[in-house]
């Protein structure tokens, strides 16, 4: 069984958490947005496995991203289970996962990383991302 998780967890390595954050169409969106474009600027904040935390433009394009997928309600609260399905449809996506591995793997993530808090939604978005991809990160790790 850890066998198997850890070979999703590859995959998902592999294809999910690169050097350079991949802006999703939300991203993209808000960035234009707020921005009015994708700009060096953008380009160097997100040009790294983990989002940078205290950062306002970083704060924003998370925030707004979030809203546009459910994740932060109207209220300015996470939707836990948004995010949890979020999660998993994301690890889904990723060639070699199938439905109860993307289950197995998002939901450990998730439950390791949920008690995350920041000191608004935006920085708790930001901690709880970054907690995921390190937590993902450390099943490639433990298979060296």
């Amino acid at each position: 069984m850890i066998y198997v998780l850890v070979l999703c967890a590859l995959v998902t390595l592999s294809h999910g958490t690169k050097d350079i954050i991949n802006f999703n169409p939300h991203e993209e969106e808000c960035i234009n947005e707020l921005y009015g474009s994708k700009n060096h600027l953008l380009e160097q904040l997100f040009a790294r496995q983990l989002f940078i935390e205290n950062n306002d433009v970083v704060r924003k394009v998370v925030s707004c991203s979030w809203k546009k997928e459910g994740i932060i309600d109207e209220e300015g609260e996470i939707v836990f289970d948004n995010f949890k399905k979020y999660l998993i449809n994301s690890v889904r996506k990723i060639n070699g996962c199938t439905d109860y591995l993307a289950l197995l793997v998002a939901g450990d993530a998730f439950n390791y990383c949920k008690n995350i808090s920041g000191s608004a939604s935006s920085d708790t978005a930001i901690k709880i991302s970054n907690c995921v991809i390190r937590k993902i990160n450390s099943y490639y790790l433990r298979s060296l």
